[in-house]
This record gives structure tokens, sequence and C-alpha cells, in this order.
């Protein structure tokens, strides 16, 4: 009995942690955590993995944002794709 709760309970959960860990430090690079459940435990899993997915992608598109804001914003104050005042 106790095996099978480590196995269908605990082991997913801990490796929950360690990947929201990473995801705090900004490493979405973890694979998808799989478990076969059909129950409680099987949708928390695949419902962690879309928010992962969904963050990374989220992040992603923030960064591309941020760094094309950066270039157009250079470009208005006389500045070149490299930061350096435009002759």
């Amino acid at each position: 009995m106790a095996f099978k709760l480590q196995a269908l309970i605990i082991s997913p959960i801990n490796r929950m942690v360690e990947i929201s860990k990473n995801i705090a430090q900004n490493d979405f690079s973890d694979k998808d955590i799989i478990i076969r459940n059909k129950d409680e435990m099987g949708d928390l899993t695949n419902a962690f993995n879309k928010m992962k997915h969904a963050t990374s992608v989220y992040i992603s598109s923030l960064e591309e944002r941020y760094e094309l804001f950066g270039t157009f914003a250079q470009r208005g104050h006389g500045k070149d794709e490299h930061g350096k005042k435009a002759q």
C-alpha cells in the first residue's frame, strides 16, 4: 500500500516541486511529468504541464516584446541597433 501511495501521489508531487523551483529560476527545460492516472492526480499533473508550457510561451513573448521595444526606443533616441549613438 505504501509503495502504491508513493508511486501514485508522492513521486509526482515531489517532481512538480522540483520543476516549480526550476521555473522560478526561469528554466522551463524539464520534460513533462507523465503519469497514467485518470483521477485527480492525473488532472493535476496535466494542468501543471499545460501551465508550464503556457508560462514559457508567455515569458518568451514578453522577452520578444521587450527586445523589440528596446530597439524602437533606441532608434527613437538617435541610437543604432547596438545602443550606440548613430552617426
